[in-house]
This record gives C-alpha cells, structure tokens and sequence, in this order.
C-alpha cells in the first residue's frame, strides 16, 4: 500500500493485515509524512512493514497499540526530530517488533533523540529487536537505538545502533530492563558519550551492556546526574556504578559478529537475574518463556533448557 498522507487512528480502531509483516508493507509514495499516528489506547497497528515513512514511522501520542511489525528503512532529514521509527510522546505500546535500518539527518543547529525509538514521559516498549539505527551529525539529541525520559525498555535487543551521543540507549528517566545492549558505536571522533548506554536519571535492571564504542575505544557506559542506579546488569567495569550485585565477566554471546546475542554455554549471566512479578507469564525477545522456577537471567534472552529426558529424582 503506497501512501502520501498519514494514517489517523483517533478512534480505537484496530488495524491488522491477513498474512503478517513479511507480506504487508505501507509505503510513503511521496510528501513528507510520518505513516501512522495514534492517540485512543485501543487503537491498534498490527503486523505491518512500514517503511520509507519521514518524520518516524509511528507516532503515538498519549496512547495506542503497534505490534507485530517490522519498522525499517524510514528517512527523517528535519532539523529537530525523534523517533526515526517510532516515537512515544506520552504513552503507547510497542511489542514485538523489529525497528531496523532507519536513518535520522540533522543539519544546522538541531539535535535529534532515538534513532530507533524515542519514548518520553510514558509508555512500553517490549521484546523488540532494535538495530542498525543512525542519528548522523546535529548539534544535539542522544541514542542511537533509543532515547528514554520516561517509561520502561524491557526485553529488547539493541545492537549496532550509531549516535554522536550515546550510541545505543539514552536514558534519563524511566527503567530499563532484561535488555541487552551491545556493538554500539559513538561516531563521535572526540568522545564525550559512551558507545552502549549513558544514564542520567533512571533505573538499569538485568540487562547486560558488552562490546560498545567510541570511534577507536571501548566504552560500554558512561553516568551522570544523582538519580540512577544498577542491579544485578552485566558490563565492564562495574567500579563505581551504585547499585548491588552486577558483575563484569564476559555474558559468551553465541555470536556476536553475526548478530547472536543469546547466552552461550556457561554464560555467567544465567540464572543470575532479579526475579520480578512480571516475568511469571512474560516471554523473552525470542519468544521463549522469560522464567524457569523463579530464577531469570540477565539480558534480553533466556537461556532454554538442553534438550533431552529429564529426570527429577527425589
């Protein structure tokens, strides 16, 4: 479907394709709009691509629904923006979706925040892959794959994103949780912003942070402000960082290079999570089951049990 104006979801209308994201795609023809827009919380975009979209691909307003989308290739060249896929002014949802390859270029003096998403004072964004996002110059804005004010980023990847401030996740304010954040990149040549995740004002929860950079240099956090914290995370190094029980020994990604960031044999990121109410009936990024007998691990992926016969003896 090729359009040139957005779609308005001001009432709480669901909007689903038959056959899934692979073979439905919304395209912008021609203008300068963004695809969708959503404001009622029962307003719902359901197994899309949407693509080709300026100004980010969704924008949800107060409230809304996307899920089950691939959200790839969008362009936004305005002086200020956010969300070069999808942004959460206020609340919405975002769950089960890819938000890949999009492409955010400022000029002059405007900055722009979230490559991939921007979520400001309210929403959800869950068990989402969010990868190869660029924000490219701007004299502003921060994080690559997600820029965080408020709300919660749970069970997402974010991997390969690029910022000049931040390259994988900005957070100043909200939680982050059971996410993994890895082979980010700052474009910055002079460094002032880590290449994984920079926290201001927030809460960092089981998430692993491994293998981001600056342009030449390993940095995979950096911390300011006097309200954040971190608990049982993964990262390097971990001296300095306020909060309890996280660790700096390598998560053994299966394959990094290609993309692979389950937890490989021996992880010591397994098991070694903060059990918490939500996870009872929750699936991780893959779609596997988030918890075994109350026991979690760290990152945006759970690790299955072998295959085989079990046996309890007791």
């Amino acid at each position: 479907y090729r359009i040139s104006r957005q779609i308005e979801l001001m009432h709480n209308i669901a909007v689903r394709s038959v056959n899934g994201a692979g073979a439905t795609e919304i395209r912008r023809e021609s203008g300068s709009s963004r695809i969708f827009y959503l404001t009622r919380p029962e307003a719902v975009v359901d197994g899309f691509t949407l693509a080709n979209a300026n100004r980010g691909a969704v924008y949800l307003d107060t409230a809304g629904v996307v899920s089950n989308c691939i959200i790839r290739d969008n362009i936004s060249e305005n002086n200020t923006t956010a969300g070069g896929g999808v942004q959460l002014r206020s609340g919405g949802h975002v769950r089960n979706c890819q938000i890949i390859n999009n492409f955010v270029n400022t000029s002059g003096g405007g900055g722009a925040d979230g490559g991939g998403i921007a979520m400001y004072s309210a929403g959800l964004v869950e068990n989402c892959v969010i990868s190869n996002n660029t924000v490219y110059y701007g004299g502003g804005g921060s994080g690559g794959g997600v820029f965080l004010s408020g709300g919660r980023l749970r069970n997402c990847l974010v991997f390969d994103n690029r910022h000049i401030n931040a390259g994988g996740v900005y957070c100043s304010g909200g939680i982050v949780e059971n996410c993994t954040i890895a082979s980010n990149r700052c474009l910055k040549a002079t460094a002032t912003s880590p290449g994984g995740l920079e926290c201001v004002n927030g809460t960092i929860l089981n998430t692993i942070i491994h293998d981001n950079w600056t342009v030449s240099n390993l940095w995979n956090h950096a911390d300011s402000g006097t309200k954040w914290s971190y608990t049982n995370c993964s990262t390097w190094p971990t001296n300095g960082l306020v909060g309890s029980t996280n660790q700096d020994g390598d998560p053994l990604f299966r394959n990094l290079v290609a993309g692979d960031c389950r937890l490989g044999r021996g992880s010591p990121c397994i098991n070694a999570g903060r059990y918490q109410t939500w996870m009872d009936d929750a699936l991780d990024v893959a779609g596997q089951p988030r918890i075994l007998n109350r026991v979690v691990d760290i990152g945006a992926y759970e690790n299955p049990l072998p295959g085989g016969t079990l046996m309890i003896l007791r």
